[in-house]
């Protein structure tokens, strides 16, 4: 080998030296700043991965100069144009993929990550499952379904072993919020459509959706003749299947969390001083969103009648909240509303029930658990957890005995013999109901109402925080008692 292609050689080991130690540093600085995250579980199986890939590319480099210096002409430069693509790949990989990293979640958001992380594994089936949170600078909620997809681009070229140990990797999702609503905890029921997302997106991939073949079957309808009519179809068939997941998100994100998320979503599709949107019309990936509001109606509805089908708890707040929702969409046309009725048709024949599955928030858990969280915020009190049993005496009267606190124990919910956890979704909802009773009903002084805001979203993440800390504690309570020795043996 000539001395030319060994300075060459040279220059591009000391390049990609240079370069692979950059890449390094950069995990492991975003390792570093990352351990106090609450979604640390997800951002460390996304930096194993990275790490992994770094060095695969270093011995991928390492071998492919070895073998440039024992070799001539083109062997040679095929070589050193593999250490060149290494090289890029790897970067883009990262700079992909760290960019998720690059603007971690604002402190009171925090609350809702682990209860979240619990609906997203239900969901997509998978205990493995975990989600990274991103504040963003624009008022969106938005979910990247597979943050591993720049990894996997990667690796095909960098490390082709890997392409299997990362396919069998759990589902793994960011979900991008908007960073100005930090505070808005009650807002926040709307991440519950972009979990939605999550669960759709891998039911498709492992063959257990219905979706799609049910708006297949419908879609075929919609045939022209021309190539001109055939073109709009195509592109309606497009709109209509953006749409069928839209509206499906919505439905099982009620059913999934309660009519908090009714609310959130009215309250953020609504110019109003929490949201900066506006009431516009539908476009290629959304439904007009008068149309969403509308459409859930009938369901959110359902948790306002007791089972014997009279007004039950809360239903004066709810009926007052509808007074917010416009009653038509501006702009509608006759293909748009055809439309809407084909993707009702759609929604009918879908099994909710199956696609909701464990994940669903029981109606009659709402009846029985929103009067205690209203009981509880009435006198300022954090809707931690319901009080089974306590001993009377100076005064004080067993809590199951009050009124508004009745209730048979729910064996889903972690609990003791004297306390169960109160459901995160129950204080989400009561809350919110609460809320908006002072808010609306109870005539609150205009002035004061963005201060009730603050208050009851402070109070409710609070309160949720103490739940889920609640919820733990007894958690490691059954798993300590498992490990106890067995006592007189």
């Amino acid at each position: 080998m000539s001395a030319n292609h060994q300075l060459e050689i040279d220059w591009i080991r000391l390049l990609a030296e240079q370069r692979l130690s950059a890449s390094a540093k950069r995990v492991a600085e975003i390792q570093r700043r990352a351990q106090d995250r609450d979604d640390l579980a997800g951002v460390n199986l996304l930096l194993r991965m990275l790490s992994l890939m770094v060095s695969r590319t270093e011995s991928l480099i390492a071998g492919s100069l070895r073998s440039a210096e024992n070799s001539q002409g083109r062997r040679r430069e095929r070589e050193l144009d593999t250490v060149r693509t290494a090289i890029v790949q790897l970067e883009r990989a990262l700079s992909g993929t760290c960019k998720t990293l690059v603007a971690p979640p604002e402190r009171d958001v925090a609350a809702l990550i682990q209860p979240y992380v619990r609906l997203a594994k239900v969901l997509t089936g998978n205990e493995g499952t975990e989600l990274i949170f991103e504040s963003d600078e624009y008022f969106e909620y938005e979910v990247w379904a597979d943050v591993f997809e720049e990894i996997r681009e990667g690796v095909q070229i960098v490390a082709p072993d890997l392409e299997l140990p990362i396919d069998d990797l759990p589902p793994f999702a960011l979900i991008t919020y908007p960073g100005r609503a930090d505070s808005e905890t009650l807002l926040h029921a709307v991440i519950a459509h972009e979990v939605i997302h999550l669960g759709l997106v891998r039911k498709r991939e492992t063959g257990e959706s219905q979706v799609k073949e049910i708006f297949v079957a419908k879609a075929r309808a919609l045939k022209g003749g021309d190539t001109e009519d055939q073109d709009a179809d195509s592109q309606r068939r497009r709109r209509l299947e953006s749409w069928l997941n839209e509206c499906l998100a919505d439905t099982l994100a009620l059913r999934i969390i309660g009519p908090a998320f009714f609310f959130a979503l009215v309250e953020y599709l609504l110019p109003t001083h929490i949201s900066p949107g506006s009431v516009g019309a539908a476009d290629d990936g959304h439904p007009s969103p008068v149309w969403r509001m509308q459409r859930l109606l009938p369901d959110a509805a359902r948790f306002f009648v007791d089972r014997s089908g009279k007004r039950g708890d809360a239903a004066d707040v709810y009926e007052r909240f509808l007074s917010l929702i416009p009653r038509s969409s501006r702009g509608q046309d006759g293909t748009e509303l055809e439309d809407q009725e084909l993707l009702e048709e759609m929604i009918e024949e879908i099994d909710l029930d199956g696609l909701a599955g464990a994940a669903t928030y029981p109606i009659d858990r709402f009846r029985r658990d929103v009067p205690l969280v209203w009981e509880k915020l009435e006198q300022n009190i954090a809707p931690v957890e319901r009080v089974k049993g306590r001993r009377t005496g100076r005064g004080r009267r067993s809590e199951d005995k009050a009124p508004l606190l009745k209730g048979d124990p729910d064996p889903e919910l972690p609990q003791t013999e004297w306390s169960e956890s109160i459901d995160w979704r129950s204080i989400m909802n009561g809350g919110y109901l609460h809320y908006l009773h002072h808010s609306l009903v109870a005539g609150s002084p205009q002035a004061s109402l963005g201060e009730l805001r603050q208050k009851a979203n402070a109070l409710i993440r609070g309160s949720i925080e103490l739940s889920e800390l609640h919820r733990r504690m007894i958690e490691l309570q059954t798993e300590f008692r498992v490990l106890e020795p067995v006592r007189g043996e």
